[in-house]
């Protein structure tokens, strides 16, 4: 039946110029032009303020020994390197402390160091100036302010606090991907106009799956298959029962009904976990066809835009097509959030009734 299901969902894309176009060029979901006031409304009404947490700053691959690079996030210009001979990324203010040069402009990494440059100043991986050209004597207090960073499973993340550099979490490990039963697959991936916080809720909201969720879509589009539906069930843990306060657990069983008959195995459990501030989420899918983890992470470039990337991996048994499909499939149903988050603003005081659950 997964077949049948597939064949149908290529069949509608392939007939679908135009959805094949809206696939590959933007991530906007529907109606997402929202006008100059109502913008300025959602500025006042969300928080201004970038929470802590490990965000995603690029993949491991685009980061080449030897490279450094800019990225404007979270209110920061982070200058991003791998060092040409140990390997090892590091990420600094993109701007000397010296005279305010962008190190990432015309600088170069000298073996494990950046230098700027505007007077050829370099910095080791841990912000210590190392060298200066004309001068013997460095002071102790030449010190380039620094983040904390690591590469996970293929992503270059960075932890940011403005209070400190020292972390109070790191992301949690997964065995199947250390153990290599798993191999990338694929990715995905742009910005929307949206602020982080919406994810979080999102998570204990769950009064909305039936009406955003519950018609299954051509994958990667908010296109609907109308007598195609899908019936979930989820639950949530908040603080992965209090041990792990920075993460919640969500849980979603979720099979396919067509003209109002379910559908035999077509069943696929995700367990989804969000990390911090759920700039990073975590999806591991177990279907019938086999494993797939899927990273979900989102980067805010203001207060009110993230750039949102997808990146998967999946049992080598399973067929990319499968894998493209089900992440397709996911992506689909979060393009429907992504039209509400958009054009909505926040509510400090939102009127609630019992029903609404944890939110």
């Amino acid at each position: 039946m997964w077949i049948v299901v597939i064949g149908i969902s290529v069949l509608c894309l392939l007939i679908s110029v135009s959805a094949a176009t809206y696939v590959f060029i933007s991530l906007k979901g529907k109606n997402t032009t929202a006008p100059k006031v109502e913008k300025a409304r959602r500025a006042k009404d969300y928080p201004m303020i970038y929470p802590r947490g490990w965000f995603k700053l690029m993949n491991s691959d685009e980061l080449k020994p030897g490279d450094i690079k800019q990225v404007e996030a979270l209110g920061q210009h982070f200058a991003v390197f791998r060092g040409r001979v140990n390997k090892k990324v590091a990420v600094m203010d993109a701007f000397c402390i010296h005279l305010g040069a962008n190190l990432t402009v015309g600088g170069k990494v000298e073996g494990d160091c950046v230098q700027c440059p505007f007077h050829l100043w370099e910095w080791d991986t841990n912000g210590k100036c190392t060298k200066i050209p004309y001068q013997q004597q460095i002071p102790e207090r030449a010190q380039q302010p620094t983040f904390t960073s690591i590469e996970y499973y293929g992503l270059i993340l960075v932890y940011f606090d403005r209070n400190t550099k020292t972390p109070t979490y790191y992301p949690p490990p997964i065995p199947s991907l250390d153990s290599g039963d798993l191999v990338y697959a694929g990715r995905y991936g742009g910005s929307i106009g949206m602020h982080l916080i919406e994810i979080a809720e999102n998570s204990a909201d769950f009064n909305h799956f039936e009406t955003l969720h519950g018609t299954m879509s051509i994958p990667y589009t908010t296109i609907p298959i109308p007598f195609i539906k899908i019936i979930h069930s989820a639950t949530a843990e908040y603080g992965a029962g209090k041990a792990e306060p920075h993460l919640i657990q969500f849980s979603d069983s979720a099979h396919i009904r067509v003209f109002g008959k379910d559908v035999p195995h077509t069943t696929a459990l995700a367990e989804i976990t969000f990390v911090g501030p759920s700039s990073l989420m975590i999806f591991q899918f177990d279907t019938e066809a086999g494993k797939i983890v899927l990273f979900q992470t989102h980067l805010p470039t203001d207060p009110l835009n993230c750039d949102t990337q997808f990146y998967w991996y999946c049992e080598k048994k399973v067929w990319r097509a499968m894998a493209w499909y089900v992440v397709g499939n996911w992506i689909s149903q979060w393009r429907n959030d992504v039209s509400i988050w958009e054009n909505k603003t926040f509510m400090r005081r939102p009127f609630l009734v019992k029903g609404d659950g944890p939110i």
